[in-house]
């Protein structure tokens, strides 16, 4: 409590009540400290989650306070003999603080506030004040922070001049709507990933501002959540981890309270917020409809933006992380390396350009992760310091994929795959593959035409397919059409329909063309499957399949700014063999 006195002996409280006397020649004072004072009190609980609760029951209640026997105080003075001279300081005011609703404890509705203070005029945005607003944008210098519950303006930005205060507009609530949970959905949907952000202000005035991540979720100190970018939907929960010991024992008897949620001695308490204060923004993807005489395929059974999934329930994928393994300079003989990790799935040896080396010149031992340098190598054209390229993987079926990116597969992992540099791949399974020969016929002439059926009459001599078929192997075989056509009666010239002519033979010998790419022979005729009677002009048509699956890739660039200057993919085509 705090008294003065009135210049004529008397004591007087802050209401000009007397309560005491003053004996200005002894400095005697006596008083009686009892105060009168009034708080305003609410009823209603507040932290039950997911509960809105209002708070209708707010009253002013007045008491007396007094001081006990004992209990000390400060004391200002002046001697009768003490002369008074005028002094003038100044203050610099790094803040001012304005009370925007004296005559009620009613709380402030969010972003319905306006006042004039010194000549600026104040608004307010989700707890924030802003002056000099821009009609044209919108746009505003902060200048400050409101607390809706107290009515406390606190000013950190202001022009000089009149202290003078208008308040414009200002409403208020007897209770606010406060909640900790809120649950929604965007206007449309699906939403740009990594786009979507809310705000909101807490029952004491504290603003919240929160973002989601690529997977949706919102994990702030104030807030958690999720948003599903495919459909819109989202909820947050406001509140913060507290100690669990720091709780009363009536905030462990409310209904939020569990003792199953403690975890490391913390627990979730709710937060309750001001309800019209929340406030969210989001990014709507929309997509133009796709031309199919652009695309060259039918878009019917497309998604509407044009993107196909790579991973689905069902399917294959590979886990895999590569790795690289830098030899010394030089390169020794005969010496073993030793990758670090066993099971390889691939090893191969590269010079310093990135040139590949012969496998001639060492040898892998996956089971082992070793990569064996040979003991006599031959590296000629090739720059040290080389260096390994190794790779762990492991092929699974997919069981589950979310729209967040989580890939739920079959069976655990058998390798360690580091978190940054590992990766995922799809798998499309081809099935058994076999090269075979198919459409293989005589023809009297070659008309130049790669036709399947015959063009004219057929021959006297005969191809005997039945007894001496053409033979052909997976590493040689290619997809084509050939023909061989005979420059005399036992000598001709064999041509493919892509490749031109390849070679040329006779018919006293086996006839085998090599396959440049692979070393092995495109196929082979033996010498006995032509028997006589050939005559020049006279050919053979066939046709070879290889051990091959068509596969096309489309890949489709919108039109925008460039992001990236260089891109890339690898495909790669494996298989096994009994």
């Amino acid at each position: 409590m705090a008294v003065t006195d009135d210049s004529a002996g008397h004591i007087v409280d802050k209401d000009g009540s007397t309560v005491g006397t003053i004996n200005y020649s002894t400095g005697v004072v006596s008083f009686t400290a009892v105060e009168t004072y009034s708080y305003l009190k609410t009823d209603g609980q507040v932290f039950f989650a997911g509960v809105v609760r209002h708070l209708p029951n707010q009253q002013h209640v007045e008491t007396t306070s007094q001081l006990l026997g004992g209990t000390s105080f400060n004391c200002q003075y002046s001697l009768d003999t003490a002369s008074t001279a005028a002094k003038i300081e100044s203050v610099s005011l790094t803040q001012i603080r304005v009370d925007l609703s004296p005559a009620t404890a009613e709380d402030l509705v969010a972003g319905s506030l306006r006042f004039i203070y010194a000549g600026t005029v104040f608004i307010d945005r989700n707890g924030t004040l802003y002056r000099n607003q821009n009609r044209l944008n919108d746009a505003a210098i902060a200048a400050g922070t409101i607390d809706y519950q107290t009515g406390l303006a606190t000013l950190t930005s202001w022009t000089g001049g009149s202290t003078s205060l208008t308040i414009k507009s200002a409403v208020t609530v007897k209770g606010s709507t406060l909640v900790m949970e809120m649950y929604g959905r965007t206007p449309g949907a699906p939403l740009a990933t990594g786009q979507f952000q809310v705000t909101a202000v807490a029952f004491d005035g504290v603003e919240i501002i929160a973002s989601a991540d690529n997977n949706g979720n919102i994990n702030d100190p104030l807030v958690q959540g999720h948003v599903n970018w495919l459909t819109g939907a989202w909820w947050l929960s406001f509140g913060q981890q507290v100690l669990d010991s720091s709780l009363s024992s009536d905030a462990k008897a409310s209904g939020w309270y569990d003792a199953a949620n403690v975890v490391n001695g913390y627990i979730w308490a709710p937060l309750p917020i001001k309800a019209e204060t929340a406030k969210f923004n989001a990014v709507l993807l929309s997509y133009l409809p796709l031309d199919a005489s652009i695309l060259g395929i039918n878009t019917v059974r497309l998604p509407s933006d044009g993107r196909v999934p790579i991973f689905r329930q069902g399917n294959m994928a590979i886990i895999h992380n590569t790795q690289t393994y830098t030899l010394p300079n030089p390169a020794v003989a005969s010496h073993t390396y030793d990758m670090g990790r066993t099971r390889l799935a691939y090893a191969r040896l590269y010079d310093k350009n990135g040139l590949i080396i012969p496998a001639s010149n060492y040898t892998a031992d996956l089971n082992a992760g070793t990569v064996t340098i040979a003991p006599s190598p031959v590296f000629t054209g090739f720059v040290q310091p080389f260096y390994i390229e190794h790779r762990v993987e492991d092929m699974r079926l997919i069981t589950d994929v979310q729209i967040s990116g989580q890939i739920t597969l079959q069976r655990t992992l058998t390798h360690d795959y580091p978190a940054n540099t590992s990766f995922i791949s799809s798998a499309l399974l081809i099935g058994d593959m076999q090269a075979r020969v198919n459409v293989a016929f005589e023809q009297t002439a070659w008309t130049a035409a790669w036709a399947d059926t015959r063009s004219g009459t057929a021959p006297l001599a005969q191809f005997n397919s039945l007894l001496f078929p053409i033979i052909v192997t997976n590493q040689g075989a290619i997809m084509e059409r050939w023909v061989v056509v005979f420059t005399s009666p036992t000598a001709f010239s064999c041509y493919g329909e892509s490749y031109g002519l390849i070679a040329i033979g006779t018919a006293n010998e086996d006839f085998s063309p090599i396959n440049p790419l692979t070393q092995q022979a495109y196929f082979t005729i033996s010498a006995a499957a032509w028997g006589l009677g050939w005559s020049t002009g006279n050919c053979f048509r066939f046709n070879t399949i290889s051990a091959n699956f068509p596969l096309w890739i489309a890949r489709c660039t919108n039109q925008s700014e460039a992001v990236a200057f260089t891109d890339q993919f690898k495909i790669q085509v494996r298989g096994d063999s009994n």
